[in-house]
């Protein structure tokens, strides 16, 4: 996986035959200078001097592209299905950390990682990717927006914590315990996070009943 490069603006490249690297390219240097939130498809069309819905059909949607630009290797769509369509809120703590281990001992996972703890700018650009791609999961569990941004929140800084402790610090014994134990461990806390009840006054009454 190539490092994120801040470049500066390419201009329009009209007539070039490889037009989908080179917005490629372009959305590389974009999410490096402006980070995942706050680059557009829109932007990065107009940067690489192509209309939106070129950046669209090559690509799909901001995340899509995002994926494409640092090389994440694996579909996010259907690992986003594997948590959230089977079930409902019952059992998506367990399906998620099963996933989300499954992916990081993968070794195309292990490189991602490996890249996320020696370059902070891909760290800060992923961290805002993951939180976007966590929202829309609980919104598909039937969370209003606000509350799945919370919750998209607590489940990140949870994941973050445990991805420091067992990659970046290599703290005893969380470095060494089994995929297992960590699902054991992990599961009844995503469960709480994403599948039920925060128990805080100002979200009560702010998503819908339970799927599943």
């Amino acid at each position: 996986m190539a490092d994120l490069v801040v470049e500066g603006r390419t201009g329009r490249r009209p007539g070039k035959p490889d037009t989908r690297a080179h917005i490629l390219a372009v959305a590389e240097a974009v999410f490096a200078r402006d980070g995942f939130a706050e680059a557009s498809v829109r932007g990065i069309a107009r940067e690489a001097g192509v209309d939106p819905a070129l950046v669209h059909r090559y690509f799909g949607s901001k995340r899509d592209l995002f994926a494409a630009a640092i090389r994440l290797g694996f579909d996010v769509k259907s690992l986003t299905a594997r948590v959230t369509a089977s079930g409902g809120r019952d059992g998506v703590g367990h399906r998620a950390i099963s996933t989300i281990t499954a992916v990081w001992e993968s070794p195309m996972g292990r490189t991602l990682l490996e890249s996320v703890r020696t370059n902070p700018t891909l760290m800060g650009l992923m961290a805002g990717f993951m939180f976007d791609v966590i929202v829309e999961a609980a919104i598909s569990l039937g969370y209003s927006r606000r509350e799945a941004e919370l919750r998209a929140a607590l489940v990140e800084a949870t994941m973050l914590g445990l991805v420091q402790a067992r990659f970046a610090l290599a703290i005893k014994p969380v470095a060494s315990m089994s995929r297992d134990d960590l699902i054991r461990v992990y599961a009844p806390i995503l469960q709480r996070l994403m599948g039920e009840d925060l128990g805080l006054r100002g979200l009560r009454g702010k998503s819908s009943p339970a799927a599943g």
